[in-house]
This record gives C-alpha cells, structure tokens and sequence, in this order.
C-alpha cells in the first residue's frame, strides 16, 4: 500500500469526523432554541445543518485531489485508497455513514453517473451499530398517571411544562382510551421512552413505546413552546401517525443519537414496515445524486 493512498485515505475518514462534529453542535442547539421559542435561530440551523454536507464533501475533494494529483481518478489508486479506507472504518461505529461520505468524495472527483463498483461502497448497510439507544424505563404499576408525571418531569424542559396537572391528565386518559378499545388490557405495564428528545422546528417530539399484554404500541408526545409555556400537542399512538411522522414528506429531525444506527433499529421496532432509509433520511441529510445511502440490510432489525 502506497504510503500517500493510506493518506488519502486517513483524510477523508478525517473530513467525515469534522462533519459529524459539526453536525452534532448544530444539531444540539435545537433544544435551546425550542426552549428560547427562537424560530429564526432554528430555521438557520436547519439550512446551515443541510448545506454543511456538501460543503465539507468539497472541502475533502480539494485537499485529496490536491494530495494525488495526477492520480486523483485513477481507478487502480481509488481502489487501494477505498481497501486502506474500509479497514480503517471497519470498527467505528456508524460506519456505513462513512462509506457513504467516501462516495460522495470519489463521485465529486470521478463525475459520476450511476454507479462505478470498483471505487465505491455498494449497498453498505447501517454498518457498525455498537452500543446502543439511552433510553428510560417506566413500570406503570397500579397508577398511569403517576408514571406520566415521572416522565414529565424528567423532560429536559419538564420545569417549563405550563400546565403539569392538565398534561397528565391528558397525555394519561388518551393511553387509557387506546388501551381501553382495544385487546390490551386498560393500561400498558410500562413506558420506553427514547431519552434524546426530537426537535422538528420549534416542535419538540419526545418517542417511545408502551408494552403491555405482550404487544408493543408506539407512542410519541409532540409538544409546543409558545409564551414560554410549553403545553402538549398531540398523543400519537397509532403505527400510521407515528409513520407519517417519519416519512419522507417531513423536514428533518433534529436529535442527538450517539450511534444512529442503533435508534434506527429501536424505532423498527414499532415501525417494521417503514423502510430503513427513510428513517435514515429523517434524521439526516444525505444527497442522493451524490451519495448512495445507508440501506437496509439484515442486520438492522
């Protein structure tokens, strides 16, 4: 192995690291924005969040092109530099983001259209999907509105809910009604709740899973922040809101996953039939006529 395809090689993965930071910093600044009711704020961190791939994408093709020079769409050095790149993703976590980012790079410098085999990552997967989802458990017991409470409160911005008593009791009687007219029994036996909450504009989206009688239902609070006064807006139990609310048709989610390809595989759970690059898509950009994306695979749940 040439020592500068190695190096082509260990920059690039370098470049994605730098983007993923980014994003990451861009991506926590949802919660204060929700919390400060700052649209505007929020509106340039989505922009700024979308248009940050491509601009780190050639940033990486102008110091690689620069490093091999004459070589920089030589197809036998594309893949030495995609061989030395694969091992040394092999065991990160998320690696299926960085072959995806490796596409977009060699594609930049290639011109692509279509898909050339011999330099890029084919139908990578999710890739690595070590460690897994920060979540919290609730037992229900004798009293859903108490495990409804505890929830609350332990909300990044539970002090700011304007009306605690209104909002369980809301939040409370709509899981009973659910559980009720259907073959549950009348209340589930515990909650799930994915502990990274989900901002969407100045929507916060806190989701979950409640398990009772052996059966999984999905269940999603979405809230709102006007007048500093965050109140509930909606109780979504069903597969087909909670899909909708992950499809395509959506601006982007806003949360921080420490390894995404593990919430994805959590979030099948209650969504089998919900394609795994849509969920993908949601929660990040990536650009199709760049890149090719994470797709499902066996191992993903």
């Amino acid at each position: 192995m040439r020592p500068d395809f190695a190096a082509a090689a260990a920059q690039i993965a370098e470049h994605f690291r730098l983007y993923n930071e980014e994003f990451g910093r861009i991506t926590r600044r949802a919660a204060k924005n929700f919390l400060a009711e700052d649209w505007h704020a929020a509106q340039r961190d989505a922009i700024e969040r979308i248009e940050l791939y491509e601009q780190r994408v050639a940033r990486c093709v102008a110091a690689v092109g620069s490093e091999l020079q004459a070589r920089r769409t030589n197809v036998h050095a594309w893949t030495e530099i995609k061989c030395a790149y694969e091992k040394l993703i092999a065991r990160r976590p998320d690696s299926g983001f960085y072959s995806t980012f490796f596409n977009s790079v060699n594609r930049d410098l290639f011109g692509t259209v279509g898909v050339n085999r011999d330099v890029e990552f084919c139908g990578t997967g999710a890739g690595r999907a070590s460690g897994s989802v920060p979540i919290r458990v609730y037992h229900v017991g004798g009293s859903l509105p108490t495990a409804v409470r505890d929830i609350l409160a332990d909300l990044p911005f539970g002090t700011a809910i304007g009306d605690m008593d209104g909002t369980v009791h809301r939040i409370s009687a709509e899981i009973g009604r659910y559980f009720a007219t259907g073959r549950q029994s009348g209340a589930p036996e515990s909650v799930e709740l994915i502990e990274p909450v989900f901002y969407r504009g100045l929507q916060a989206f806190v989701v979950g899973r409640l398990i009772g009688d052996g059966a999984i239902t999905p269940l999603v609070l979405a809230f709102t922040n006007q007048q500093k006064n965050v109140q509930i807006d909606a109780v979504m139990l069903s597969r087909a809101d909670v899909g909708s609310l992950f499809g395509y048709a959506r601006s982007y989610f806003h949360v921080d996953f420490p390894v995404v390809s593990a919430a994805i595989t959590l979030l099948r759970s209650f969504m089998p039939r919900k394609p795994v690059d849509e969920l993908y898509t949601v929660h990040r950009l990536w650009q199709a006529s760049k890149s090719i994306p994470p797709m499902s695979s066996s191992t993903t749940g």
